[in-house]
This record gives C-alpha cells, sequence and structure tokens, in this order.
C-alpha cells in the first residue's frame, strides 16, 4: 500500500509516522468541501443561464405588513395626503420589499438544496406603487462547484416590463 493509499482521510496523516503529506492534505480539503460546501454534485445539478422566477402583486396590506415587520414606517409607504405631494404623487413600495420578494424567489427556488444568502446588491431604478405587479427573475452567471457558490443576477420588473430593481446575489449551497 502506498502512502496515499493508507492516508487517514480525517486528519490527512500517515498512521505510522504520524506525518502529513500532500494527498493527505487534499483528501482532508475534499472531505471538508464536500461536508461543509455541499460539494461539486449539488452544484452541478446547477448550471449559468438557469433562470428562477416569480410574481408579486404589491399592495396596500402588503406594504403595511411590511411596515410594521421592518420598523419603517416612512410616510411615503403609509400616508396617501404625504405621498401626494412627492415627485412620485402616490405612495410607493419600500424599496427592500422587492429585496425581500428576491430573497424568496432564491430562498423557494432553492428549497431542495437548502441556501445561505451571502449577498445581495441592489440598484432601484423606478418606484413601484401599489397595484403594481412585480416578477422577479434571477439567471446564475457564475458557479464555484468548490465552495458551492452561486451567484445570480437579480432584475425585478413591473406589469410594463419596465426594471425597477437590479442587482446581484450570491448564495452558498449547503
Amino acid at each position: 500500500m502506498t502512502n496515499a493509499e493508507n492516508v487517514n482521510k480525517r486528519t490527512g496523516l500517515i498512521p505510522e509516522t504520524n506525518k502529513l503529506t500532500f494527498a493527505g492534505l487534499q483528501e482532508v480539503q475534499s472531505s471538508v468541501s464536500s461536508n461543509f460546501f455541499g460539494g461539486n454534485r449539488i452544484c452541478m445539478e446547477i448550471k449559468i443561464g438557469d433562470q428562477f422566477t416569480t410574481t408579486r402583486e404589491v399592495t396596500d396590506e402588503v406594504i403595511r405588513q411590511f411596515a410594521d415587520v421592518s420598523g419603517d414606517h416612512n410616510p411615503i409607504h403609509l400616508d396617501e395626503e404625504f405621498a401626494a405631494k412627492t415627485r412620485f404623487g402616490k405612495r410607493i413600495a419600500h424599496g427592500m420589499l422587492s429585496g425581500a420578494f428576491i430573497s424568496a424567489v432564491l430562498g423557494n427556488e432553492f428549497r431542495e438544496r437548502k441556501i445561505v444568502y451571502l449577498s445581495q446588491t441592489m440598484k432601484f431604478t423606478a418606484p413601484t406603487f401599489i397595484g403594481d405587479t412585480i416578477t422577479v427573475n434571477g439567471t446564475v452567471t457564475n458557479i464555484r462547484e468548490d465552495r458551492g457558490i452561486v451567484t445570480l443576477d437579480t432584475i425585478c420588473t413591473n406589469q410594463n416590463g419596465e426594471v425597477t430593481v437590479k442587482g446581484e446575489a450570491a448564495v452558498m449551497i449547503l
């Protein structure tokens, strides 16, 4: 039996000598990647270009519930009179409500794989109003199989096809 065949897969050491070998280090790294970062088998089911989509209607009730959960009671979201005097002319949804919609599409689409949300960038390009129907689309743009990390472009559009939010998300597949 060669040293590489006799290496303890948990420690990377050769039992008789307690020496760490390069082959042993690779075995440990492979084991850690598979156990803690999802390994290659999970990410192989996902490919660049895969898309995940959901659609949600923005209602007064949804905005008020989001205000209560987030603690953001800005009158631009809740007060018709105040909002009418702004450049928007009426109430707008919280920007982070779109962020929550993005989180939901990723959480639901990856539910069989279990994920941890690592990051999300968002650029707000148009307001979201009560009565808008928002479609969230996440498109896989990069896969780090060694870490089980998937990067997606995230875009929210309204019923008129107008982009309201665009950004990028990174998730770790568990």
